[in-house]
């Protein structure tokens, strides 16, 4: 029976970072075998479409992107859905937040291959520092544009695939973001939805997440949940690991977004060995149905 693969890119594919290569040779081998035994291979990011572009070219085969955490799913440079955030909800949320809970800038994702970058009042250097951070991303480097009044164009006039408070670098960086993962979801819950990914936090429109997408191209093709594989590493990854039974966590992800996955792996390539062996047990199963449900609990 043939396969569907869904798989994240930053923490995942892309670990151990290989700023040159891309990802690791396990994993581009796995890949590549996989869809030569005739399954078929998703990626679930939360980047914009540039990226789609390197991986097909190491892999040497045209995929389907769900990309901006589910926000739209695209394949052949033709979008197959398309959920963006509503152009003045955007600017609401951009507008409320702005000052508020130590964000230092916001990037917004578009139909572009651009993330487009506005810095709130911080220092000079942090800017400088960001800018190089950039840089040294090498081959996981995106397309940027900080002008701010092309933020603003973008935001009124959209569409709006996602928006993204940034709180810094680092561990205080990323415990802000916990922080003020709460109160965002009170201020916004109505007509989007946030999820926390590192230093950032994620917004969508309301119900796009991509165990939504996936399970809605899943459908499209003709895969059973029984056939279909999702690995990611954290929580934009648990709408994933809610839907399908057949889920793997990376091992360096926080315990809560653990707590959601049937499988633990170090490597995407681990997965090759649950392949030949991928029916369902009893044991998946039960912990598939009891925790479907779970609320998700940042800490």
């Amino acid at each position: 029976m043939k396969k569907l693969l869904a798989v994240d890119l930053d923490g995942t594919l892309f670990y151990p970072q290989r700023r040159f290569a891309l990802m690791t040779r396990k994993n581009l081998k796995f890949l590549k075998d996989f869809i030569a035994d005739g399954n078929e291979v998703v990626v679930a990011t939360g980047r914009n479409c540039r990226m789609l572009k390197k991986i097909e070219k190491k892999l040497g085969t045209k995929l389907t992107m769900i990309g901006c955490k589910g926000s739209f799913t695209r394949t052949d440079d033709k979008f197959l859905a398309s959920h963006p955030l509503d152009s003045k909800k955007a600017a609401s949320i951009f507008v409320e937040a702005s000052n508020r809970f130590g964000i230092q800038a916001w990037t917004l994702m578009d139909d572009s291959e651009y993330n487009f970058i506005y810095f709130n009042v911080v220092p000079r250097i942090y800017t400088i520092i960001l800018k190089i951070h950039y840089i040294l991303k090498f081959q996981y480097k995106e397309l940027t544009n900080m002008n701010k009044k092309k933020f603003v164009e973008r935001i009124k006039n959209g569409p709006v695939y996602k928006l993204m408070p940034v709180f810094g670098l680092g561990k205080k960086a990323e415990a802000r973001a916990i922080e003020a993962n709460g109160p965002l979801n009170e201020m916004f819950s109505d007509f989007a939805d946030l999820a926390i990914s590192g230093t950032v936090i994620e917004i969508t429109s309301k119900g796009s997440s991509k165990g939504n997408a996936l399970m809605d191209y899943a459908k499209s093709k003709g895969y059973s949940i029984d056939d279909v594989y999702c690995v990611g590493d954290t929580s934009n990854d648990i709408s994933m690991f809610k839907q399908f039974p057949h889920s793997f966590v990376m091992a360096h992800s926080p315990k809560w977004v653990k707590d959601h996955a049937c499988h633990e792996v170090n490597r995407v390539s681990d997965i090759r060995k649950y392949i030949d062996n991928s029916n369902l047990t009893e044991g998946d199963m039960n912990f598939f149905l009891k925790h479907k449900d779970d609320p998700i609990k940042p800490r």
